[in-house]
């Protein structure tokens, strides 16, 4: 007899049918980040992701099918229905890809219904200073890891997201969250940090030339905490520059470079699904332009020989702000 569980955020709900230890393997990496509850049956109307031996239930349900290639990843077999809000995996003789995959569906899932409730997907990272949460934004390559690497490794800075952050308004404040992603870190970008000793544990890295961290490992390497969700106080763009220089946008130059970052699609590998969710955040992302003319957004120059010249002037800045952030 299968079991099942309930993953859950902001009112939205997936639901995950499989064996006991593969339930147990997913909850071991999803019980930081969402609320988890063993039921009895899958509500309806809700979306669920099931697990079976092998794929004669879904074909009873007539459910479609697709080949995710997933390169350097294995691929992998989906079924699907939209109409059904079903998707239907095969067990696999990996077990450490088919937790990641699970989790992967459960993650996008749950982020193409909250962006049906109107939340944000950025490009970008999010850390906490003293209690201030820092959107770090930007498109590839341009240093948003080696930023937060550079926080992390210095500063007493905790780690909420490296390159997923969503965020949504409640109770009159702008709050940033991070997923249950892995981390993936250019070679050349860690070997700044090559002090650092650990074993990498994620699967990825037996295909992969780039490191791969759980959240968590990267937390317990630099010793600072993984923390789920704050407040948005400043947002940083990075540029890799040939000298360290911080400057304050203003508000045109800020309400242009946030709206470049938003992201349409919340997930990966995920184009078969999109028809059956809509986006709902339009309204939001004005909003959200608007809340950005009333805190401090920064230009950070850094250059990437001497990483923590940047990341001390953005301390040294906000150390000297704190308290008086507000435009």
């Amino acid at each position: 007899m299968k079991n099942i569980v309930c993953y859950s955020r902001c009112g939205c709900k997936v639901y995950l049918s499989a064996d006991k230890y593969i339930l147990d393997a997913v909850n071991f990496q999803l019980k930081k980040f969402f609320n988890i509850q063993y039921v009895d049956a899958i509500a309806k109307d809700e979306w669920s992701v099931l697990v079976e031996k092998n794929n004669i239930k879904y074909q009873s349900l007539h459910l479609e099918y697709v080949l995710l290639k997933q390169v350097p990843e294995p691929d992998i077999s989906v079924y699907f229905s939209g109409e059904k809000k079903l998707i239907g995996l095969l067990l696999e003789n990996n077990c450490e890809w088919q937790i990641q995959n699970i989790i992967r569906f459960v993650r996008v899932i749950l982020r193409m219904l909250c962006q049906e409730r109107g939340h944000l997907f950025l490009h970008g990272g999010f850390v906490q200073y003293k209690s201030k949460g820092i959107c770090i934004l930007g498109a590839k390559k341009v240093g948003k890891t080696s930023t937060i690497l550079s926080l992390l490794k210095d500063y007493k800075v905790d780690f909420i997201s490296n390159d997923d952050v969503s965020v949504y308004y409640k109770d009159g404040k702008w709050i940033g969250e991070g997923w249950p992603r892995s981390v993936v870190i250019r070679q050349d970008t860690w070997n700044k940090f090559e002090e650092v000793n650990c074993k990498l544990r994620h699967p990825l890295n037996k295909n992969s030339s780039d490191p791969c961290f759980y959240p968590e490992q990267l937390c317990d390497i630099f010793r600072r905490q993984l923390l789920v969700r704050a407040e948005v106080n400043y947002i940083v763009f990075p540029v890799f520059s040939s000298r360290s220089l911080l400057r304050v946008l203003n508000q045109d130059e800020a309400c242009t470079r946030i709206e470049k970052n938003f992201l349409s699609n919340p997930g990966k590998y995920n184009e078969y699904l999109l028809e059956y969710f809509t986006d709902n955040s339009g309204l939001m992302k004005r909003e959200f332009i608007n809340y950005s003319k009333n805190i401090l957004c920064i230009e950070l120059c850094q250059n990437f020989e001497k990483l923590n010249e940047g990341t001390t002037l953005l301390i040294d800045y906000l150390d000297k702000n704190i308290g008086n952030d507000i435009r």
